[in-house]
């Protein structure tokens, strides 16, 4: 960790790489996991954190990259909540935790099992940090989601449909918002080649979509909008929660318009951006009404219809496998 750190501390002909997460999922056995999967990662943490700062006190280390699911009778590792709860018995040193909240399903749903966390589970994630911090085992309750994403519909048959799937990114940022979380990185950039492996063994995650030519005839899903400027218009009790972020990240004045029945758009209500982006309102009535985020000329989010999201059960990873999604929820 210490040779990695200097080899990217921007003055020995490297770019500066300042953001460090101390390995991927280590509570899966594909990765880590053992019976003493949460010491040795302690172990490991505990190692890499003054190595990394050492070089650079600006560098941030982030630990967790927790995977979600166990799998029944821990087919797949230790449930990423059982895997905090060994790990903080002792002192854990980091600045950032993270998870990869994959979800089963929309945006609000809870994993099934016991000790697995979905994007539902994200508050109990926190409550164990801040349990943690009151202990005095570890210093920071900051949390990142570095992974995260639903295949989609096309290119995977049995993927989230693209449309469905856009409404579902931009709340899924909203939720992970709500609980914290600060910085979202999406898996993936583009979509994995299928050709000669099933569904169920690529990535059709990609906020565009895999092309021939690659960079030269780049085609985006919807979710790519989605991303950049999300919106979202949701009820709740006799109102209508709006969030969003502006593209930029930047304060901004926001208009919210209203289709309108010749199939234009009418603003009624102007928000304002805080110094991050984050912009949230509330209103009455609207139910049923389609509802969008306008920034400048040419910055509009995609329509967000105002109603409850629907749910259904969905394999994040796509695939034919019926069995996938039983084992997860299991």
């Amino acid at each position: 960790m210490s040779a990695i750190a200097r080899r990217y501390d921007g003055a020995s002909g490297q770019p500066r790489v300042s953001l460090w997460q101390i390995w991927n999922e280590p509570n899966l056995k594909s990765f880590m996991a053992t019976e003493n999967g949460p010491a040795d990662y302690r172990e490991m943490v505990a190692r890499s954190y003054p190595a990394i700062k050492a070089v650079h006190r600006g560098n941030v280390v982030v630990a967790g990259g927790l995977g979600p699911f166990g799998g029944p009778n821990g087919r797949y590792g230790i449930a990423p909540l059982r895997f905090m709860r060994a790990l903080f018995r002792r002192k854990t040193p980091f600045d950032v935790w993270s998870h990869h909240p994959y979800t089963s399903g929309s945006p609000a749903r809870h994993a099934y099992a016991k000790d697995d966390a979905s994007l539902g589970d994200l508050p109990e994630i926190r409550r164990l940090l801040g349990r943690a911090r009151s202990a005095g085992r570890i210093r920071s309750t900051r949390l990142w989601v570095t992974e995260f994403s639903w295949d989609t519909k096309p290119p995977d048959p049995f993927g989230v449909p693209v449309r469905e799937h856009a409404r579902w990114v931009a709340e899924a940022l909203y939720r992970m918002w709500t609980s914290g979380v600060d910085l979202v990185v999406w898996f993936q950039l583009r979509d994995n080649p299928h050709e000669g492996f099933a569904w169920g063994q690529t990535f059709q995650s990609g906020l565009y979509y895999r092309t021939t030519a690659l960079y030269d005839n780049e085609k985006p899903k919807p979710a790519l909008r989605a991303f950049r400027f999300p919106f979202v218009a949701l009820p709740r009790g006799r109102r209508v929660v709006l969030w969003g972020r502006t593209p930029d990240s930047r304060a901004a004045r926001v208009l919210v318009q209203r289709r309108t029945r010749r199939g234009g758009w009418d603003g009624f209500l102007v928000l304002r951006a805080d110094r991050h982006g984050i912009f949230r309102g509330s209103l009455r009535g609207h139910r049923g009404a389609m509802l969008r985020a306008r920034v400048g000329r040419g910055n509009a989010s995609l329509p967000f219809a105002v109603r409850r999201t629907r749910d259904r059960p969905v394999y994040p990873f796509g695939g034919d496998d019926p069995g996938a999604l039983r084992e997860n929820d299991r």
